[in-house]
C-alpha cells in the first residue's frame, strides 16, 4: 500500500509540474512503478535518452530510467518502503535538461 501511494503521489506531482496528462488513466500499472510522459514535442532518440539519464544523475542527483515507446518519451519511476513523495520533487527539474 505504501509503495503504491508513493508511486501514485510522485506520478501526480510530476504530471502537474510538467503539464502532462495521465496517458494510462484507468489502466493497470505495476504496483510500485509508474511511467510519466515527458513534455517533449518530439520523441527522444537513444543518445538523447542516455544524455538525459546521465544529466539527471549529475544535475538533479536523481536516478531515473527514461525510454521512448511508440513515439512518446517517458520517465519511469519506482517506489519502495524507504521512499516518500517529496523525494521525487527534484525530477520536476528535468524539463530544463530536455533538448
Amino acid at each position: 500500500t505504501h509503495n503504491c501511494e508513493v508511486a501514485d503521489g510522485a506520478a501526480s506531482l510530476l504530471r502537474a509540474a510538467w503539464g502532462v496528462e495521465n496517458h494510462l488513466a484507468g489502466a493497470v500499472e505495476a504496483p510500485w512503478m509508474r511511467m510519466i510522459r515527458l513534455p517533449t514535442t518530439a520523441p527522444l532518440d537513444k543518445s538523447q535518452i542516455n544524455s538525459l539519464i546521465e544529466r539527471c544523475g549529475i544535475e538533479l542527483n536523481a536516478e531515473v530510467a527514461c525510454m521512448t515507446v511508440r513515439g512518446n518519451s517517458y520517465v519511469r519511476i519506482s517506489a519502495h518502503m524507504y521512499n516518500e513523495v517529496d523525494q521525487y520533487e527534484a525530477l520536476a527539474g528535468i524539463t530544463r535538461l530536455l533538448p
